[in-house]
């Protein structure tokens, strides 16, 4: 093989070559704040063809990060990779280094897109972790393949640029990267002896670096012991060596035990057990062999019918709506929190979009819908009555064959008391129109504006219990609380009893419980429109709120908001109910 074995969740930047530095730091930043690999085309062995081996690695990534700038819209080479990597249907992360006009040929593509000028590096790696998340989910939802072998008969020939004469403005930036080089040996010894000691804590390899000028400088200060510097800075490398050999192992674990999920979730059950076997001849520390099988190969925990007859409908004679209310019908935990209406305007993470405080009072469920509650709607035969369906959605429900959410048997997911998952945003509706059809109350998801304040109250906080970040309030991945938890697990249970507001839980300003973390929240409103019709086509809906799978702390935020597509059922989405009068 001519290049470089790709591995598992590794991700290729494509760049032009006037963001060469800015590509350096996005690639040493995703190694250090990100669990994932990086590939880019220094990496090609001088021997190797370099453009089989860009082919080689764009067929094995996990996913195409596209730099967008007006240079690598321009350039034959980078249009080239892109190219390739669409006719590959590989995930593409586009990053908009500069305002430039969107390409035509990404706009009709699943990707995901960030406009990245001006932030930090780690912002930038934020915005990069929140892209593979869903980029994962979109794997295991079998939107991409898996499959990542050579492909020389797709391969496209070597892109030939255009001859042309440099203009002026190119000339200059040409002139001045020479004279950057030309000045970079004359830095100051006081310069590099500062940019060290800032370097010396968090960046080793810069540090080694800047030392070793310094030590060349006949001008170093006598305070300045480079020796004694020079030792312990060995020290540091040999810390840091054992931490990142550490860190790759852990990588390479983790990746392991992510593909034998895949595997043993399609595998027969014989083959299966096997592979987990040698997984944990390996790696012991994963437990016991019968407890991963059940995990991957789980029996359904809640109870269903087995009768292949289509559940009937409660006779109307049954109930009278004006005295049955949804507290009578859904199991517990469930109560309605009443939310006052008030006066003025929400920011939001989204820069451009900013929301009105709902002037109306209404009511939000307190918690989300859980499988119990969610198994009285398919008892209802839910799946079977078009009256609670919108349009579109029972168009979906036909084609795709729904008949129960996607995760309904996983056992990761399916415990009576929590959040159900597997929904799409066609689902959800349809539950709440059946509930509303069952109790006469005018039931819906949430509105946009409805589920922010209900999340943040009137002083425009962060997350629902505050301003600080504190993982212990939410289900979460940062301290390797894995799947869903009920959704009572964060509540207070004596906050009622003793009036003293949220202290110590993850409960909001009204007590709505469970509004970060855990699941993402299906909302009603249509994202690239704006409004709250259900039974308008709409491209993307909006969800709120973060999930246990995220790594990303900007997804906790009160302000956060997100969107996917109407159809997609993914295990990390449920939903909560709003009631107006």
């Amino acid at each position: 093989m001519n290049a470089l074995t790709t591995p598992t969740k590794t991700l290729f930047l494509s760049y032009s070559r006037r963001q060469t530095e800015w590509c350096n730091e996005l690639y040493t930043a995703i190694d250090t704040d990100t669990p994932y690999y990086r590939w880019r085309d220094n990496k090609i062995p001088e021997s190797a063809d370099w453009w089989n081996s860009i082919c080689l690695n764009i067929e094995g990534c996990y996913a195409f990060v596209a730099i967008l700038t007006q240079d690598y819209l321009d350039s034959v080479y980078c249009m080239g990779e892109l190219d390739y990597a669409l006719k590959l249907n590989k995930p593409v992360i586009a990053l908009m280094l500069q305002e430039v006009d969107y390409p035509q040929k990404l706009k009709e593509m699943r990707l995901q897109f960030a406009r990245v000028g001006g932030l930090d590096m780690l912002q930038v790696t934020n915005k990069v972790s929140n892209a593979i998340t869903q980029i994962t989910l979109d794997y295991i939802a079998g939107n991409f393949s898996t499959d990542i072998h050579p492909r020389q008969h797709l391969r496209p020939t070597v892109p030939t640029p255009k001859t042309t004469t440099p203009t002026p403005e190119e000339d200059e930036i040409l002139e001045e990267q020479i004279r950057e080089v030309a000045v970079h040996g004359q830095i100051h010894t006081r310069d590099l002896m500062r940019r060290y000691n800032e370097e010396k804590g968090r960046n080793i390899r810069l540090a080694r670096d800047l030392l070793d000028k310094i030590a060349k400088r006949q001008d170093v200060p006598i305070f300045f012991d480079v020796d004694e510097e020079n030792v312990e800075l060995q020290t540091a490398e040999k810390r840091f060596a054992e931490e990142e050999r550490q860190r790759q192992l852990m990588k390479q674990i983790r990746g392991e035990y992510d593909d034998l999920a895949h595997y043993v979730s399609t595998a027969r059950p014989k083959a299966a057990m096997k592979a987990i076997k040698r997984f944990m001849d390996a790696y012991p520390e994963y437990g016991d062999p019968q407890e991963l099988m059940q995990k991957f190969r789980p029996m359904p925990i809640i109870e269903q019918s087995t009768s292949k007859e289509i559940p009937k409908s409660k006779p109307a004679t049954t109930k009278t709506k004006s005295t049955i209310s949804s507290e009578k019908i859904l199991p517990q935990p469930f109560a309605w929190v009443e939310i006052p209406g008030g006066k003025g305007i929400m920011t939001t993470y989204d820069s451009d979009i900013t929301l009105k405080i709902p002037s109306e009072k209404y009511w939000i469920a307190k918690y989300p819908v859980t499988n119990a509650q969610f198994a009285k709607f398919m008892e209802a035969g839910g799946y079977h009555q078009q009256k609670w369906w919108t349009e579109e959605g029972w168009s979906y429900r036909q084609k795709e064959k729904w008949t129960q959410p996607l995760y309904w048997r996983h056992s990761d997911y399916n415990g009576a008391e929590k959040p159900v998952v597997g929904v799409s945003w066609f689902e959800s509706v349809a539950f709440c129109l059946w509930l509303s059809d069952e109790t006469g109350e005018k039931i819906m998801l949430p509105t946009d504006e409805q589920w922010q304040f209900a999340a943040q109250g009137t002083d425009n906080r962060a997350y629902p219990w505050g301003n600080t970040w504190n993982p212990n309030l939410c289900q979460n991945n940062f301290s390797g609380r894995i799947g869903t938890s009920p959704v009572t697990q964060y509540e207070n249970k004596f906050r009622n009893f003793l009036g003293f507001g949220n202290i110590n839980d993850g409960t909001s300003p009204f007590g709505v419980v469970d509004m970060v973390g855990n699941v993402w929240e299906w909302c009603v409103t249509d994202s690239d429109k704006k409004t709250d019709d259900i039974n308008a086509s709409a491209f993307r809906r909006v969800f709120r709120g973060g999930c246990w799978y995220d790594i990303n702390l900007d997804m906790f935020r009160c302000d956060h908001r997100s969107r996917n597509f109407p159809h997609e059922r993914m295990y990390v989405i449920g939903f909560r109910l709003s009631h107006s009068s």
